[in-house]
């Protein structure tokens, strides 16, 4: 409630525009992932929350722009209008491009969607929801079996979102052929069969959907090919996971992003390798997940942008939308 009262008093315009002249030069990226979708079990970002939001930074005159138009800022060293913001989404999932286009379009807002291309093409669906839809599909007894195949992992709790996220954190550390190798071998023992094609609940967006969402105003970028941590991998799987991915965005694209969005995006994920292996292949800058705000007069993270993980409450976003984050991040210990 303190926290609450805190932010609603400095959320009034002219203190917004105020505070804003100060820090004009950082400029927050929000990154979303799955919209929330009751009629097909999916949790994520609630709708509402989102459409509130995008209608305060309206209210505010915030000026709403593209992760491209940030990347040229400070590439050109020419700064934003005050109280800019952008909006990305990662993987390309079906209800997050159909829901959000909607809301986006609503508030001319020009979101970038992130898509893992092979995950369009309709050759593959993540891993992580494989092992989402292991864990789902299991009975008391093969949950016990699942858990005593990962039993290094030594299970706190039982609870199936639980073992699933228990499961996710640990293949972030292999590559991506021990990941799908592990999934089938105990996806096998438990006598569970792995759909060929992703189940309607993990279903991928389209092209003909995301060329649809261009021309009303959205942008659509590349995420890889398949969805790997790319500093796990080798030199040749990393390289060609970019390539590969920039490929199929051109040629199925009008207008696509030219800045790359690392998978997972932490510190740890991506290496001076990818970074040189993006510069290569021509983007102008790359975004990652490790939280703040863009400083545009500084080219030194233009390959690991952060970008701040869309908020569950209005006050944290306007938190992170305003010149209060910029604020307080000042007094944060390194």
């Amino acid at each position: 409630m303190i926290k609450k009262a805190f932010i609603n008093a400095l959320a009034s315009k002219p203190i917004i525009s105020l505070g804003s002249k100060f820090y004009e030069h950082k400029v927050p990226v929000f990154m979303l992932h799955r919209m929330a979708c009751r009629e097909l079990g999916i949790g994520g970002h609630d709708p509402e929350l989102l459409r509130s939001s995008l209608a305060f930074l309206r209210k505010h005159d915030f000026n709403l722009v593209t992760i491209d138009d940030i990347a040229l800022a400070a590439i050109n060293q020419e700064p934003l209008p005050p109280k800019s913001v952008a909006f990305t989404l990662d993987d390309g999932y079906a209800e997050q491009v159909e829901i959000a286009t909607n809301i986006f379009s609503e508030y001319e807002c020009p979101a970038t969607f992130y898509v893992c291309t092979g995950f369009v093409n309709g050759e593959l669906w993540f891993w992580a929801d494989k092992i989402h839809f292991i864990v789902e599909s299991c009975n008391a007894e093969q949950l016990k079996r699942l858990v005593s195949f990962f039993s290094h992992l030594k299970f706190e709790c039982t609870e199936k979102p639980l073992v699933a996220s228990q499961i996710i954190e640990y293949l972030k550390t292999c590559p991506l052929e021990e990941i799908n190798k592990a999934l089938g071998i105990s996806a096998a023992a438990i006598h569970i069969t792995l759909p060929l094609n992703a189940p309607e609940k993990y279903r991928a967006t389209s092209w003909l959907r995301l060329r649809a969402s261009e021309k009303r105003g959205m942008m659509v970028g590349a995420h890889s090919y398949s969805h790997p941590i790319l500093s796990n991998e080798s030199d040749e799987v990393s390289k060609a996971e970019i390539e590969r991915s920039m490929l199929d965005i051109n040629t199925n694209l009008q207008n696509p992003s030219k800045v790359f969005c690392y998978p997972v995006g932490r510190e740890q994920d991506f290496l001076q390798r990818e970074i040189g292996y993006v510069k290569s292949a021509g983007y102008l800058a790359a975004i990652s997940s490790m939280p703040g705000s863009m400083n545009v007069r500084a080219k030194d993270n233009l390959f690991s942008m952060p970008r701040f993980s869309f908020p569950d409450t209005k006050e944290d976003f306007v938190q992170y939308a305003t010149w209060i984050e910029s604020f307080k991040s000042q007094f944060r210990p390194l």
